[in-house]
């Protein structure tokens, strides 16, 4: 076997191994400014890419929201989604928002958690249903916890429940990393006004009326318009 076949045997070999590098072949097989695989298509079932991850991460701002007919402010703190082809699934997520009112009636803190699995309608919009568990007090507004003859000392008004509703969204993508999401929502909240445990724990409130009638204080409908960064 003469020199000429046998270099093209030796060839042969290396890209059925699919070992062939630029390096290892003359200077007269590869095109100037090209790859070994644009020369070679087949070699690209040698290759592998990393997995695109279904995970992203997110924080996010929502600075227009109603909570009980109250202008409220409210933050993402932490934000973790599942995203594929069908669902836009916001897994887990922690908000804090206050409201804006001044008395002891309007002005109260929200601690929330959520989950909502939206589906896609397309690249930009999803929508699904909200089901939470939220936290919410008023630091104006003081009660007692009874229950027979034991009570707890005076403190602020707080209580916690259930929530449920849903969310729109909007995806717009930034670059390869980072998307912006735009949240519409809107859910019930839950907490009750009269009963702090089970067992017979009753709120008695400070405020003189309150006790009859604690509809100033009532759970209610919460709208927010959110903006998030997911990376």
């Amino acid at each position: 076997m003469n020199v000429r076949w046998t270099c093209i045997f030796g060839f042969a070999l290396l890209l059925a191994a699919g070992g062939a590098r630029a390096s290892d072949l003359p200077a007269s097989v590869l095109a100037p400014g090209t790859s070994i695989t644009q020369t070679y298509p087949a070699l690209l079932k040698y290759t592998s890419d990393e997995p695109i991850s279904n995970v992203r991460i997110g924080v996010g701002l929502s600075p227009f929201g109603m909570i009980r007919d109250q202008f409220s402010f409210s933050a993402n703190i932490f934000q973790f989604h599942w995203v594929t082809s069908v669902l836009d699934w916001e897994v887990f997520s922690v908000s804090y928002a206050s409201t804006l009112g001044g008395d002891q009636f309007t002005k109260s803190k929200n601690f929330t958690f959520r989950t909502v699995p939206k589906v896609k309608i397309n690249q930009t919009f999803s929508v699904g249903p909200l089901l939470g568990y939220e936290f919410v007090s008023f630091p104006d507004l003081h009660s007692v916890i009874y229950n027979g003859t034991l009570a707890t000392p005076q403190e602020n008004f707080s209580s916690r429940g259930l929530t449920y509703g849903g969310v729109l969204s909007e995806t717009f993508k930034l670059n390869q990393d980072l998307d912006l999401k735009l949240n519409q929502v809107a859910y019930r909240e839950t907490y009750s006004t009269t009963s702090a445990y089970a067992n017979g724990w009753v709120y008695r409130y400070t405020t003189a009326g309150l006790n009859q009638d604690q509809s100033p204080i009532n759970p209610g409908w919460v709208f927010l318009l959110e903006f998030s960064i997911l990376y």
